[in-house]
């Protein structure tokens, strides 16, 4: 540890510091890891670095006004060897892959690789590092402006351990900080939802859904949160409970449109209500619309995998498969969509199959829409 406290901000902050970003399910989570808890998160790579960049000012502007010690940067400490160039030759499927997941995330390849070598190196092997340094805790535990970050810091470094639902807890911790300051209750409801999106991610359903409620209620405008909570309510078949949260941001949220129309279409089929389901379906086809006029090749196979599941429900819905295929053709940025492609039940997943055979009954026993 460095004694750098005769510096200014501003000195500190020319300083050649690192910086890592790593893509978190729809999130870019970026830190500096010579920082202990100087983090933040961007739902793109331009917005992750500025906020990384504004979390940088804060973090050193506090270690400044308490007189902490601040570590040397590592920008400069590379031998010469390490150029921050190498070649490496991959399978091709590997390259198409990478290529697709890119183009999906909106970023160059080079910035997925290197973001994804960079999780790797970063993740600690089990039984190597198994408790957060004492310096951070302590610092987590008092009641000064970096103990956000602090708390944020130990967050990280029990995810990237592995132990998930403990690091979910601590950022509910970091955002209840956060809500406590002055004007903070829509940050705290922001860190809640990014918490609850790493559970989602990871698959812990329940603690995904209590962190979303958690955010809900501090702001209840989350977006976000609304739409992610819905959709997971929609996934349970818990259909009227998702209405409930999809149906206020569906108007600018397309995935919330998305699913409120699946989530209609299933309560009007399974009441026998053809309001609901023609209403279902006009949600469900008009955001599947824009869905494939405004994406990328690679969601091509994601939002096949919505139309197979209409096509599944029977003749009934026959029509609206048929003009979507069509507007597809037409609009959207990928190849054409053949029938065979439609028909092919194989790409979807056992849950989903069965939700749909499930639905088709209901259709069956229902008769025609009118």
């Amino acid at each position: 540890m460095a004694n750098l406290k005769n510096e200014t901000v501003e000195e500190l902050l020319s300083k050649p510091w690192s910086r890592e970003f790593v893509p978190d399910d729809g999130l870019i989570s970026a830190r500096v890891p010579e920082l202990p808890g100087c983090f933040a998160t961007g739902t793109t790579w331009e917005e992750a670095h500025a906020n990384l960049e504004d979390a940088l000012e804060a973090w050193l502007t506090a270690a400044v006004e308490l007189g902490n010690d601040v570590p040397e940067p590592r920008g400069d400490e590379e031998p010469g060897e390490f150029s921050g160039r190498f070649s490496v030759r991959v399978p091709r499927y590997i390259h198409r892959r990478l290529a697709n997941r890119a183009e999906a995330e909106g970023c160059s390849l080079n910035q997925l690789v290197a973001s994804l070598l960079a999780e790797s190196v970063e993740t600690p092997v089990r039984g190597q590092d198994t408790d957060a340094y004492e310096d951070i805790t302590a610092d987590a535990v008092s009641e000064r402006s970096d103990a956000i970050g602090a708390l944020k810091g130990i967050a990280t470094f029990l995810r990237n351990r592995g132990d998930i639902n403990l690091a979910c807890l601590v950022y509910a911790f970091a955002a209840e900080r956060v809500g406590a300051a002055s004007g903070g209750v829509q940050e705290a409801a922001k860190e809640l939802g990014a918490a609850g999106a790493l559970a989602r991610k990871e698959r812990r359903m329940r603690l995904a859904e209590s962190l979303w409620r958690q955010s809900l209620r501090r702001d209840c405008t989350n977006i976000r949160s609304r739409s992610s909570l819905g959709q997971l309510l929609h996934h349970q078949g818990r259909y009227a409970e998702a209405v409930d949260f999809l149906e206020p941001v569906a108007d600018v949220d397309d995935y919330a449109r998305l699913f409120l129309g699946w989530s209609r279409l299933q309560l009007g089929l399974s009441d026998k209500s053809n309001d609901m389901v023609d209403q279902g379906l006009a949600d469900l086809t008009a955001a599947l619309r824009r869905w494939c006029a405004y994406a990328s090749r690679g969601e091509r196979s994601s939002w096949l995998r919505q139309l197979r599941r209409l096509n599944l429900l029977g003749p009934r819905f026959r029509e609206e498969v048929d003009q979507l295929v069509q507007f597809a053709n037409s609009n959207a940025n990928w190849p054409k969509i053949s029938a065979n492609e439609v028909e092919d039940t194989s790409k979807l997943d056992e849950d989903e199959l069965d939700v749909a055979i499930d639905t088709a009954s209901d259709v069956a026993s229902a008769g025609g829409r009118r």
